[in-house]
């Protein structure tokens, strides 16, 4: 069979065989894959995101707010939903937020707020101060958003200096983050040997 064209969507056939030195063993291995097409996965993520920022930013068809002090964040239940377990029950089940269409959050910053609905929506987070980290990692646990949770991490032990590392284990260990909490020790470890 002779193939003139691949296209999108076609299936590659690739077979592997493998020997031994002495003949002993083979292996043969044949797998089928199928072909994506040349626009790189970045490129359609990258536009996603931009796309979701904008209808965040827009508030075009929002149908739930999120009031922080005298902030009002004009969202869309769906992407709440899909993102956060704790929003998904509060407006999955009978509460004053599914009736009234809103939910009021006294406890976190509003800019806080503007950067977790910011992830939910375009999956992306930069910038972030170190204060501003553990914020948006005590948020992010809150609402369960729990890749963010450990992008916040992550950060936080990227930017992290001898003089706070008591407080990000403090930290982990309010929030029953074993990951965290054994990564910073570590640290401790190996600056107490320096």
């Amino acid at each position: 069979m002779q193939c003139n064209e691949i296209r999108f969507g076609d299936y590659l056939d690739v077979t592997c065989e493998v020997s031994l030195c002495d003949g002993v063993a083979s292996s043969k291995v044949r797998e089928s894959v199928m072909l994506h097409n040349d626009i790189p996965r970045y490129h359609d993520f990258r536009a996603l995101s931009s796309d979701m920022l904008r209808l965040l930013a827009s508030r075009a068809y929002s149908d739930f707010t999120i009031v922080v002090g005298d902030h009002a964040f004009a969202v869309h239940t769906a992407v709440l939903v899909a993102r956060s377990p704790v929003f998904s029950k509060m407006l999955q089940h009978d509460m004053v937020e599914k009736e009234t269409r809103r939910v009021v959050i006294r406890d976190v910053r509003p800019v806080i707020v503007q950067l977790m609905l910011m992830y939910m929506y375009t999956g992306t987070v930069r910038g972030l101060e170190f204060n501003e980290a553990i914020d948006l990692y005590e948020a992010a646990d809150k609402y369960f958003v729990d890749v963010l949770k450990k992008r916040c991490a992550h950060l936080l032990l990227s930017i992290a200096k001898e003089d706070n590392l008591c407080l990000l284990f403090d930290l982990a260990d309010k929030h029953s983050d074993a990951d965290l909490k054994n990564r910073v020790y570590e640290i401790i470890k190996i600056m107490d040997k320096i």
